[in-house]
């Protein structure tokens, strides 16, 4: 029933069911680039090589439990935005960022991750379901914009919990 519940809520929030990166469902809509400040939201690899600026701090994020963003970050969520690829401003002078193509996805499409060479600290995911779009990773920021969604909750390990009010 909560699934239920929860594919509701998305739908109801982003017009799409309840999925990530590659699942057979649609994407979210962008997260909103609006915020009280004007001032750039700039986020950095671990090692400082890559630095990626948006516009402003995105008002939302998403809280993925898929069992890639788990492997790519080593942890048992990812936090992301779903943004428009070109808010991006990509720094990256030691030409430290490469990508990685992982055909390891539900959908059977092979999704393109970029990550820092250097560190390892992954940057954001582009997927051919979504032309355009950037799933960016909010932990290269110092402050990340709460969750107001989770996708493959159904992945989610029971001693997690996330606070989505």
């Amino acid at each position: 029933m909560w699934m239920n519940m929860l594919h509701f809520l998305l739908t109801l929030t982003f017009n799409i069911p309840a999925s990530c990166h590659e699942s057979s469902h649609h994407s979210p809509s962008s997260t909103s680039i609006h915020s009280t400040s004007t001032m750039p939201y700039t986020g950095r690899c671990n090692c400082t090589s890559v630095s990626i600026t948006l516009p402003a701090q995105p008002e939302r994020s998403v809280a993925c439990h898929c069992i890639n963003c788990k492997k790519a970050g080593g942890g048992s969520f990812s936090i992301n935005y779903f943004i428009d690829q070109s808010d991006m401003t990509i720094e990256d002078p030691s030409q430290a960022m490469k990508i990685y193509s992982d055909p390891n996805t539900s959908s059977g499409n092979i999704i393109q991750r970029h990550f820092c060479s250097s560190c390892g600290s992954p940057l954001f995911t582009l997927s051919p379901k979504v032309p355009g779009k950037a799933y960016l990773k909010a932990a290269l920021f110092d402050i990340v914009s709460k969750p107001e969604s989770v996708f493959f909750g159904d992945k989610q390990e029971e001693w997690v919990s996330i606070n989505l009010a």
